[in-house]
């Protein structure tokens, strides 16, 4: 599995993400702008709320801003194949039944999800709750773990590049 082109997908998404994200901040500062003030309108509040709808957009284009830094200053060495989940691996788990799924556990740009050879894989930060549940495991480890929702959830790792 050639985890650089898996990399460079994910940057061309997360980049593609963030345009999104600057036309929406130039969007939200316009109409933050347009929108009458305290002095016009004492109960009219749009003027505070799109301005705080600004800041948080603004924190989503940091957020982009670093995974796309992080992703693409990634030493070699975290991409090595490794028997053990780690940050860099590729894993390929079996859910309950017959349901396999594919996870890239990365340092950044969780919730972005890549298509390789056919494959859907869903990437992972290293802080997310499933990525603290398979970092360590090895190939045939079986773990079982409990979710938000209060549901157990079991898993069996099949691979690990």
């Amino acid at each position: 599995m050639n985890k650089k082109l898996l990399i460079a997908e994910i940057i061309r998404e997360l980049e593609t993400e963030r345009s999104q994200v600057e036309i929406n901040l130039k969007s939200t500062l316009r109409a933050a702008a347009e929108a009458p003030g305290a002095m016009q309108s004492h109960s009219d509040t749009t003027k505070s709320q799109m301005h705080t709808l600004a800041d948080n957009i603004r924190n989503s284009l940091v957020e982009k801003e670093r995974a796309i830094s992080a992703l693409g200053n990634l030493p070699e060495s975290q991409l090595q194949q490794s028997e053990v989940v780690q940050i860099g691996s590729v894993v390929e788990v079996q859910e309950s039944g017959d349901k396999q799924s594919f996870y890239f556990v990365l340092p950044e740009g969780g919730g972005i999800n890549v298509k390789n050879e056919k494959r859907c894989i869903a990437v992972l930060t290293s802080r997310a709750p499933l990525a603290m549940v398979l970092i360590g495991k090895k190939k045939g480890d079986s773990t079982k773990f409990q979710i938000p929702s209060g549901k157990d959830r079991e898993m069996t790792i099949l691979n690990v590049w």
